[in-house]
């Protein structure tokens, strides 16, 4: 079979429901707390602070909404790369990797341990030392460090196969 016509070996898509309910999950939120923090005589931190809350999450809530989209990595070990496509409705992106770039895989983490569950992705070393995330964003088993460590040594598997 030739190249060009050959599925990629390692296909994921970021699931684009969770994103959907992240973004009405804050909307929701950030609507209701400017609403019950809206009194204009009071001007106390706490209600200053819960208005900037809300408007905050309303304003993440409507970005997802409007700018969130599809995520696909491709690992093609036939093409020897590593393919990133973020698809939105406002704009499309795609970026590849060679593996013949690639120096080093790790897992990243995002947020706190102590004050709630962090996310993780796979950071990819590139020979330049710059990084890119890949699995970042809302990709099923991103609060899973077993997860995350799983999809790095298969990635250091596909790369030592082709190499």
């Amino acid at each position: 079979m030739h190249a060009a016509t050959t599925p990629p070996a390692w296909r994921t898509e970021s699931n684009t429901t969770t994103q959907t309910l992240a973004a009405v999950a804050a909307l929701i939120t950030g609507v209701a707390m400017s609403a019950l923090a809206w009194d204009v005589n009071d001007h106390s931190i706490g209600v200053l602070c819960a208005r900037a809350l809300g408007a905050a999450l309303t304003f993440v809530g409507l970005a997802l909404l409007a700018w969130g989209g599809r995520q696909v990595v491709d690992v093609d070990p036939y093409r020897r790369c590593i393919r990133l496509e973020s698809r939105s409705r406002f704009h499309s992106n795609q970026r590849e990797i060679r593996f013949d770039d690639i120096a080093d895989v790790s897992v990243g983490e995002l947020g706190d341990r102590e004050g709630g569950t962090p996310s993780y992705h796979l950071v990819v070393t590139l020979r330049d030392q710059s990084e890119v995330a890949v699995f970042a964003g809302f990709f099923d088993g991103r609060y899973s460090r077993a997860e995350m460590e799983a999809r790095r040594l298969r990635l250091l598997d596909w790369l030592q196969r082709t190499g």
